[in-house]
């Protein structure tokens, strides 16, 4: 069948590609040069976009694997609170050494003064 005009169809004798002869085969040649050339720039494309997914798979896995040992590290916040109470804890001890030492320092100053007036009336 052989499409004349829009509406209009006749049987035609003769195939849609030739079969025989040195311009049937040129013809074929050049449709599948065509053909071949399309599928190989397909191709190219395709395995363009190929390699592009795999890249993108491949640091996405690594981006996910290096994230994903951040939740079975130690916690940090827990960490810092510890490092916290020991510090207050600290803190609380130097105070305590602080106001005995000041009580200390007060007792001695008391006694020297206390014992003063008797080295100066041992003295006399």
């Amino acid at each position: 069948m052989v499409k004349i005009a829009d509406r209009q169809w006749r049987y035609s004798r003769f195939p849609e590609l030739p079969l025989f002869g040195r311009a049937a085969r040129e013809s074929r040649i050049e449709s599948l040069h065509a053909e071949r050339e399309t599928l190989s720039e397909r191709f190219a494309t395709l395995s363009f976009d190929v390699q592009k997914t795999q890249r993108l798979h491949q640091s996405f896995s690594r981006f996910i694997g290096s994230h994903l040992a951040v939740a079975f590290d130690a916690d940090p916040e827990a960490e810092i609170r510890k490092l916290n109470t020991r510090r207050a804890s600290w803190n609380v001890r130097l105070q305590a050494m602080k106001v005995i030492t000041s009580k200390v320092a007060f007792s001695l100053n008391r006694q020297k003064r206390a014992s003063l007036p008797l080295t100066a009336f041992c003295r006399a």
